[in-house]
């Protein structure tokens, strides 16, 4: 999967998000460290965190953003949703919109495949997912 949309996609709603803020400002913000940032408490730091990670193709960071799937804002689960898709090349079927109950089994399904070092989907019926 080609990975410059996720990124520019990402680009433009932190954008938003630091406008929206107020974190956009003349002074210099502080580099992210996405092994501290993707848990900060500021959703907006947070979703500039998972941009680093998007970026650096960061696979050392794929458990953080699993469980940034169950985030308590959206915009933070979708994009780490989004960055892990297009880093491993697979879908579950997740939506960040869904309800917690709704989206739960596909949360599984990633600390699944992570689980089995990251070489794919067990799935139900026994076949590998994609």
């Amino acid at each position: 999967m080609d990975a410059a949309p996720t990124r520019l996609l990402l680009a433009g709603l932190l954008a938003v998000v630091a406008t929206v803020t107020g974190c956009a400002s003349d002074a210099q913000p502080k580099p992210v460290d996405p092994g501290r940032d993707l848990f900060d408490p500021n959703p907006g730091r947070r979703l500039q965190a998972v941009a680093v990670v998007a970026s650096d193709q960061d696979r050392t960071q794929l458990p953080a953003l699993v469980e940034l799937l169950e985030d308590r804002d959206p915009s933070v689960r979708m994009a780490a949703n989004r960055t892990l898709e297009d880093m491993t090349g697979r879908t579950t079927g997740y939506r960040a919109y869904d309800p917690p109950g709704t989206r739960r089994p596909y949360v599984e399904e990633w600390r699944a495949y992570l689980a089995h070092g990251d070489t794919g989907f067990p799935m139900p019926d026994g076949g590998e997912g994609s």
